[in-house]
């Protein structure tokens, strides 16, 4: 697993304050270990998982988990049509994470979640949309975090 052990209860933590999320996609597969974890808790939770590379790492875990080999840019509104169905958690941490957020962020319902990895080391505040406010940066910090948590700003 390429995450630090924090990571594990970020996501557990988000995950058990946030019961409307129902589907959970990652972008960026790799081996597939930090993939495993995120299907385990879809699974206790019954929500919908998928994790998307565009490189076919050839790992053991791509037998249990939902694993697609697709360049998500290629197929950027097919995976948004899936995005925008229902409120879900979306991780961001392929190759470019910046782009990532900038093309997928707008599909994303008001009540979902997203997560962007390898925070001020590949993605940074200014390439996060305007639309899209911090949530949870204080637990963020505490536990040494590299990661961020967003949603979209709710207007009355």
């Amino acid at each position: 697993m390429a995450q630090y052990w924090c990571e594990l209860y970020l996501y557990e933590y988000v995950l058990n304050f946030n019961p409307q999320i129902k589907r959970i996609i990652e972008l960026g597969t790799w081996h597939g270990g930090f993939s495993l974890y995120l299907w385990l808790q879809a699974r206790v939770r019954n929500m919908w998982f998928m994790t998307y590379d565009s490189v076919d790492w050839n790992t053991p875990a791509y037998g249990i988990i939902p694993y697609t080999k697709k360049d998500i840019f290629a197929h950027a509104e097919e995976i948004g049509e899936i995005i925008s169905q229902v409120p879900t958690l979306l991780l961001c941490d392929n190759g470019n994470k910046a782009r990532e957020i900038q093309t997928f962020a707008p599909y994303v319902t008001d009540n979902s979640i997203i997560f962007v990895h390898d925070w001020l080391d590949e993605i940074f505040p200014e390439d996060i949309p305007d639309y899209l406010v911090e949530d949870y940066g204080d637990i963020c910090d505490e536990i040494g975090s590299m990661s961020r948590v967003f949603r979209k700003k709710v207007f009355h």
